[in-house]
C-alpha cells in the first residue's frame, strides 16, 4: 500500500489552487489506484474560486499490454517527483 497527494495554494489571494489525494495497492499480479482531488477552474463574478472535482479509479492486469500510460495525467501534473509504480 502507498498514498500520494498534492496541494497547491494561491498565496497573494488565499484560496487553494489544486489538490488531489490517493491511496494505491500493488501486488504481483495486479495493481489498483483510487485518486480524488479538485483543479482550479475559474473565479466566479464575487470573485470565488470554481473548481472542476475528480475521481478516478483504475484496475491494472499486468502482462497485459499498455495502451497509454499507466498515469493519471493529474497525478503526473500535480505531484511532483512521483514515480508511477504500476510499470
Amino acid at each position: 500500500w502507498s498514498t500520494f497527494g498534492s496541494w497547491t495554494q494561491n498565496v497573494s489571494h488565499n484560496y487553494p489552487m489544486n489538490y488531489s489525494f490517493g491511496v494505491q495497492y500493488e501486488d504481483c499480479c495486479w495493481a489498483i489506484r483510487l485518486l480524488g482531488g479538485k483543479m482550479y477552474d475559474s473565479l466566479d463574478t464575487d470573485n470565488n474560486p470554481v473548481y472542476n472535482n475528480a475521481i478516478y479509479l483504475q484496475l491494472l492486469l499486468k502482462g497485459l499490454g499498455n495502451v497509454a500510460g499507466s498515469s493519471p495525467a493529474i497525478i503526473m501534473n500535480t505531484v511532483p517527483g512521483y514515480e508511477d509504480v504500476f510499470k
